[in-house]
């Protein structure tokens, strides 16, 4: 997954519904197999929430591909306004996934996705990120833990009001610290490793801090 297809994703608001799948297509049940998989995910979609004009949207591509033999996995990444990823995967992503949410998923199509460039993965935190270079086949490539010089990282609740507000403001203070030391080191690594996308995972409040 070339980093300049993400862009699209990145531009568009959600809802998202992220989908991922094995598509078997040397069985004789395989189309069978197939509308009762697609089914099920529908369901699940609809259960969370999707809207019918996303889900129509899905329905639009469900076929696509159909000249592919063997066993493989499909990705597609949909708001109710189009159709934003509908890729072919090396290795189906271990199992179904239909999830919507305001934030597309997609750790599974970076992992197995055909045509990928270099990228980086941040696992972020309140005390810094763990960082993993993976090469354009997904394979680790390199890794390391930075943890920041910010401390403590949780707010006490002992003292009166003035003072919890100061331990406050300690707190995050020094989350910013350690957030701002991660962002530089995987800045410093996606140059030296010529990266093009950098994949933000972790806690919510951390991961737009690291933005």
């Amino acid at each position: 997954m070339h980093a300049g297809r993400l862009k699209k994703v990145g531009s568009s608001d959600g809802p998202f519904a992220s989908v991922y799948f094995e598509d078997v297509r040397n069985r004789e049940d395989a189309r069978e197999r197939f509308e009762l998989e697609w089914r099920s995910m529908r369901n699940q979609l609809t259960k969370q929430g999707a809207s019918e004009s996303l889900i129509a949207r899905l329905d639009e591509v469900k076929d696509n591909h159909h000249g592919i033999s063997g066993r493989a996995g499909r990705a597609i990444v949909a708001t109710s306004e189009a159709v934003l990823i509908d890729d072919i995967l090396l290795e189906p992503a271990g199992s179904t996934i239909a999830t919507l949410g305001e934030l597309p998923y997609l750790i599974p199509l970076i992992a197995h996705g055909y045509d990928t460039e270099p990228f980086l993965i941040a696992k972020v935190d309140h005390t810094g990120a763990d960082l993993c270079v993976r090469d354009a086949r997904g394979r680790d490539v390199y890794g390391e833990t930075v943890d920041g010089d910010g401390f403590p990282v949780h707010k006490a609740h002992v003292g009166g009001q003035e003072r919890y507000t100061d331990s406050q403001s300690l707190v995050e203070e020094n989350i910013r610290k350690n957030l701002t030391q991660a962002v530089e080191r995987a800045a410093a690594l996606a140059r030296e490793h010529k990266v093009a996308l950098v994949v933000v995972i972790g806690e919510v409040q951390s991961r737009k801090a690291f933005a």
